[in-house]
């Protein structure tokens, strides 16, 4: 793996558009484009592995990572998506124990590693630069729950829209943010990732294009009304009738 010199001004720029480091004290955002070190990976080389020590925080620069968890049979199940400006890897500098999941490139990727012991040099020195830590994962718990939640009590096509949403944005975000195009992810992918059979997913995608909430593409789904998939994922299951 490789480590670059980066330039610390446009590095700024890229990761000023990420809710989480803009939102951090400008001294806090010094450190982390200080003490950070840039790398690069080629597409389906993996960042860190499940079961890996911890590795720090990694903000991505350019391409895209997906985070992927096995399961006890095998199988992987993807359960988020990095795009330019996202950060991943706050549980393990919280907690101090190995990747809960891997992190895979899907595509050439360009990004910024602040090792585990910078990490803990930046936030571990009061309670407030601390939560500024804790916080993304704080919302991954409140998401899990809810997520949880509508696995047992939603029909499919609410399950399936509610998930594309989730990888749409950032994985540490508000549910109301901006949405990216989901690319580079297989309908086999999909059905993994809310525990569907690829056929329920692919009616499930045509129903959700034929009411006006995404755009299918060749190894491409848009989020064209994010506005109106998320009043469907809360309309009343009774409604809908399951697939």
């Amino acid at each position: 793996m490789n480590y670059l010199k980066h330039d610390f001004a446009s590095r700024r720029r890229i990761f000023e558009l990420g809710a989480w480091f803009a939102q951090l004290p400008a001294t806090i955002q010094e450190k982390l484009l200080s003490e950070g070190r840039e790398r690069q990976l080629n597409a389906g080389q993996k960042l860190f592995d499940q079961g890996d020590a911890p590795t720090g925080l990694h903000g991505i620069i350019s391409g895209e990572i997906h985070i992927k968890g096995t399961a006890s049979n095998g199988h992987d199940v993807l359960m988020a998506i990095h795009r330019p400006a996202d950060w991943t890897g706050f549980l393990t500098c919280i907690d101090h124990q190995p990747h809960p999941m891997s992190a895979v490139a899907a595509t050439d990727i360009l990004f910024l590693t602040v090792p585990p012991a910078s990490v803990h040099a930046i936030f571990e020195t009061d309670i407030a630069a601390f939560r500024h830590l804790l916080t993304p994962e704080l919302r991954v718990g409140r998401a899990n729950y809810r997520w949880l939640i509508e696995m047992v009590t939603r029909p499919s096509l609410q399950r399936i829209a509610s998930r594309l949403l989730d990888l749409a944005r950032w994985p540490y975000g508000s549910r109301a943010g901006p949405t990216s195009p989901i690319d580079n992810v297989s309908q086999e992918d999909l059905a993994n990732a809310c525990n569907l059979s690829r056929q329920t997913m692919n009616s499930a995608l045509r129903q959700l294009e034929k009411r006006g909430f995404i755009r299918i593409g060749y190894g491409r789904i848009e989020i064209v009304d994010s506005r109106g998939m998320q009043d469907f994922i809360a309309s009343n299951p009774e409604e809908i009738g399951k697939l």
